[in-house]
């Protein structure tokens, strides 16, 4: 994300990194090198971050590797729109029709990606909306436990134990 805001040194973007680990003294220094130190904002740890979600323009998953992120979902409850690297279960939560999905460690694709929504806010929110009704539709506690709800019954039906030894 850092390599893609320098890309984007055409435009105001800002970057508001939330969350901490071990990496977050070089990213700095990456940051710094790459001559956007003074755009992005290290909050580490947040509590209730996903409440800060909604004052973004865009929610950004730069990861190169992820299972399902529990972030994705805060974002598409938000009703921020999203651009994420297709990784993991990433594509399995929202589509291109929910948000914008570009390949890993590709700086480029994330830059024209960020800089796509920033330029059709209407078409961002359009994506943003479509992202929490799939939320909504498929993801909430409802829909899950009517799933787990049916593979239950249709294994009982089976005749199938559970033993718990």
């Amino acid at each position: 994300m850092l390599q893609a805001l320098a890309l984007l040194g055409d435009t105001a973007a800002r970057l508001s990194m939330l969350g901490d680990g071990r990496e977050r003294d070089s990213l700095q220094r990456r940051g710094e090198a790459l001559g956007v130190g003074t755009r992005v904002t290290w909050h580490g740890t947040v509590a209730e971050a996903a409440s800060l979600f909604r004052a973004f323009d865009v929610f950004v998953l730069s990861s190169r590797t992820e299972g399902t992120p529990m972030a994705l979902f805060e974002a598409m409850a938000a009703g921020v729109p999203i651009v994420a690297a297709a990784v993991g279960g990433v594509p399995d939560v929202v589509s291109p029709a929910e948000a914008i999905l570009v390949p890993p460690d590709d700086p480029a694709s994330l830059a024209d990606a960020v800089r796509e929504t920033l330029s059709d806010p209407a078409a961002a929110r359009d994506r943003a909306r479509a992202a929490r009704q799939r939320l909504e539709r498929e993801f909430a506690v409802q829909p899950w436990l009517e799933r787990y709800e049916t593979l239950y019954r249709a294994i009982g039906r089976r005749g199938v134990a559970l033993v718990d030894r």
